[in-house]
């Protein structure tokens, strides 16, 4: 039956979260703009090479919140930067700039 049904598994894993890390990179743009989504060890980070791209993500908070949910449910950090510069952490507990701008995206 292999480890997974195992009671007896001596892996500290065994019946928690798996010992998954995300890793990756995607790059595509957002309203004619590049956008990067990178994944890794500390969670999902959305990066906006400008100010306004980062800005225009508000128009679409109520379609996002579905997926906010289940990344807060699945305790996967996400982080939104912008310009390089701007870092603002949407999950799991959003930044003040969210909390200010863009209060929907708050409360996943």
């Amino acid at each position: 039956m292999g480890s997974a049904r195992d009671d007896e598994d001596s892996h500290a894993g065994h019946r928690c979260v798996p010992k998954l890390i995300l890793a990756g990179r995607l790059t595509g743009t957002f309203e004619g703009r590049p956008v990067v989504i990178s994944a890794d060890e500390t969670g999902l980070t959305l990066d906006f090479l400008s100010l306004y791209s980062g800005w225009q993500l508000r128009k679409y908070s109520s379609a996002a919140l579905p997926v906010l949910e289940w990344l807060n449910a699945s305790h996967i950090p996400l982080t939104v930067r912008m310009a390089g510069a701007l870092s603002v952490p949407l999950l799991p507990k959003s930044g003040l700039l969210v909390r200010f701008f863009a209060p929907s995206l708050a409360k996943p």
